[in-house]
């Protein structure tokens, strides 16, 4: 690796740094972009199904576990299911079809942080590339700020679509096939809206402040992986005590449910997760500024 490496023909001096992070991890992005369009569309086919399903059946403003819809019992009274209730059979399927995508984008932030977070930094401190680099024309804080810069606007932009897609596909069942109290819940509280943006950029800050304290890629991966996990049992558990239990109802028509404190619970854990990630990354600047070669 060169100067010349850092600063291509035809780009700005000041971008060479972060060219080079994005062409070193190239790869891994777009075939990150792949997968993302591909449960975009599965996402966007899933939930198509379901509000033609709700809309042509009617179902709307009825609630799963009732035993009845706008005055029509879902069973008939030698036991088999009525119209109506074949038709809610059909979108509890679309309900476990929501809940295993659910399941899925849990993972999300453990993986960011442990397989891109980790190795960010330390792969590079441990083959010696990062000293080669810091030899050259870019200083250390700002081969860290290039590194991390990179992967973080892709964790970002990744992180929000995923969370807004399954907000989007969430969204008209919420009161249906859900409990509307659903800030207690893993699904769909900890796959929607702002907080696992945040937690994903945590983890990500996690694993890099990993990198530089162990230097080592294994073990950095290894406590990522093992806080990351900590961070969102720790966050679990401490929702119920940041929001007083939730006793009111509110009547608004066909659309009767609990006052949700679901939103302000987003904000308030996502505010939690982002504030932690820059004190990391303040520290991670700060280490790469001490520390020996």
């Amino acid at each position: 690796m060169s100067t010349g490496t850092l600063s291509r023909p035809g780009t700005r001096a000041g971008l060479g740094p972060l060219w080079l992070a994005w062409r070193r991890r190239r790869t891994a992005l777009l075939t990150g972009g792949v997968l993302i369009l591909a449960l975009a569309g599965y996402i966007a086919y899933q939930r198509t199904g379901m509000v033609d399903l709700i809309r042509d059946r009617n179902l709307a403003g009825c609630r799963l576990w009732y035993p009845e819809c706008h005055g029509v019992r879902l069973s008939s009274d030698n036991g088999r299911p009525t119209p109506l209730g074949q038709a809610f059979a059909e979108l509890n399927s679309y309900r476990t079809a929501l809940l295993y995508t659910g399941r899925l984008l849990l993972v999300i932030p453990a993986v960011i942080g442990t397989f891109i977070g980790a190795p960010l930094v330390a792969r590079e401190l441990e083959s010696g590339t990062a000293k080669l680099v810091w030899s050259q024309s870019t200083g250390r804080t700002r081969w860290l700020l290039a590194t991390l810069a990179v992967p973080a606007a892709a964790t970002l932009a990744a992180t929000s679509l995923l969370a807004a897609l399954f907000t989007w596909w969430w969204w008209p069942v919420r009161g249906m096939v859900f409990d509307e109290v659903s800030w207690v819940t893993t699904v769909p509280f900890e796959v929607a809206g702002p907080a696992p943006v945040a937690l994903s950029l945590l983890s990500l800050v996690l694993g890099t402040a990993f990198g530089l304290l162990l230097r080592r890629t294994v073990p950095a991966m290894a406590c990522t992986l093992a806080l990351t996990v900590g961070a969102m049992y720790g966050l679990r558990r401490l929702r119920p005590h940041l929001v007083p239990p939730l006793t009111t109802t509110v009547n608004l028509g066909a659309d009767y449910h609990p006052i949700s404190h679901f939103w302000p619970m987003q904000w308030i854990q996502a505010g939690i997760c982002l504030a932690v990630a820059a004190a990391l990354a303040a520290f991670c600047l700060w280490w790469i500024r001490r520390r020996r070669a």
